[in-house]
């Protein structure tokens, strides 16, 4: 593993002794602070990752503590043996992901694990933010069980609010979603932000219109229902094409149009790392805590200004402020797009309720 060595980087001249025999969460986590900047060490013995802070850190400073972190399987005593499939399982994973097929399934990644290493990353960083304002963090703590939940939230919502899609699922479908395969094999994700630009794209690849006009409603709604059959024309369409071409094709009409990358080609094109740091002259760390949000989390006090929108946005900003931020939504004239989005929760989309809730719109 390997640090990007950036000075700037928030783990920078920090060091991480993962656990000896370091379960997949617990390796993720330490693999996510050395793309922060720590150094790997020797491995920890007592079971915990330890993030230890940089050697000429004052003795006296509670900020030259060790920080530990604990990734269990469960957030509760487990007296059976727990393993990756049976938290996908018993969280509801496989049923969201067999929906397409009317049955269970196991995703192929341990996405489960990878979540809640992810998340007690987070939680490490949020943990050195609140020492440097004078905080007693000493230990982080979370699970796969919760790493898993993290997905559903919005699923939980949805199956619960008693509303419904304003489309039937397709029955007429390969079973297939995306991503799209194309002639010099590639995957593509596609995202359009409107009918008019999905159709002129798919008219641009010689698709009947009235079949990429079907595919529409189950595209959008795609993260929300957990499924996705498109007709297979759309496939056979970008499989008879190189990549170039339908990117090409995909901006000439107003969508995006990214390759699938591996893990490792994320992390290695260095000039377009997932993070950029940037401080402004007045970190502005003192804000005092708002009334109506958590309190006593390590980022009690911080305010985050959030302009986002449809899940991925929102969610990060949800988890700031479960991790105690106040957090600020500006939406735009009219308001967020969630809000008008079914299914449901009584006048507003439910999953927009679902990861909006506790903030301060604006």
């Amino acid at each position: 593993m390997t640090a990007l060595g950036d000075a700037a980087l928030p783990f920078a001249g920090w060091t991480v002794a993962p656990p000896r025999d370091a379960e997949l969460p617990s390796a993720i986590c330490a693999e996510h602070l050395c793309l922060l900047g720590a150094r790997e060490m020797q491995h920890a013995g007592n079971g915990r990752l330890e993030l230890h802070p940089p050697s000429d850190s004052s003795s006296d400073d509670a900020s030259a503590e060790v920080l530990s972190c604990v990734v269990s399987w469960t957030p509760f005593e487990q007296r059976t043996a727990v393993d990756e499939a049976i938290i996908q399982a018993s969280s509801g994973l496989m049923a969201v992901h067999g929906r397409e097929r009317g049955i269970p399934r196991r995703l192929g990644l341990d996405v489960a694990s990878v979540a809640a290493g992810t998340i007690a990353a987070q939680g490490l960083l949020a943990g050195c933010l609140a020492r440097a304002r004078g905080k007693g963090v000493r230990d982080v703590r979370s699970s796969v069980l919760q790493g898993a939940l993290s997905y559903l939230h919005h699923h939980l919502a949805i199956g619960t609010c008693g509303g419904s899609f304003p489309f039937q699922p397709m029955t007429d479908g390969d079973g297939r979603g995306p991503p799209f395969h194309t002639a010099d094999g590639a995957w593509i994700e596609l995202e359009a932000l409107s009918g008019d630009a999905w159709l002129n794209f798919w008219k641009a690849l010689d698709v009947d219109p009235e079949l990429a006009s079907q595919a529409w409603l189950p595209f959008v709604y795609r993260y929300l229902a957990g499924r996705c059959t498109l007709p297979a024309a759309l496939h056979d369409a970008t499989r008879r094409r190189i990549f170039a071409d339908v990117k090409s094709a995909a901006t000439a009409n107003g969508l995006a149009a990214c390759r699938v990358r591996a893990y490792e080609e994320v992390f290695a094109d260095r000039p377009h790392y997932p993070w950029t740091f940037a401080s402004g002259d007045q970190p502005h760390l003192g804000v005092p805590p708002a009334q109506g949000h958590a309190r006593g989390g390590p980022l009690s006090g911080l305010r985050v200004i959030e302009v986002t929108s449809r899940l991925q946005g929102p969610f990060a900003g949800q988890l700031l402020r479960q991790l105690g931020a106040e957090v600020v939504k500006v939406e735009p004239r009219g308001g967020d797009f969630g809000r008008c989005s079914p299914p449901f929760a009584g006048s507003s989309g439910a999953a927009y309720l679902a990861y909006n809730h506790g903030k301060r719109v604006e």
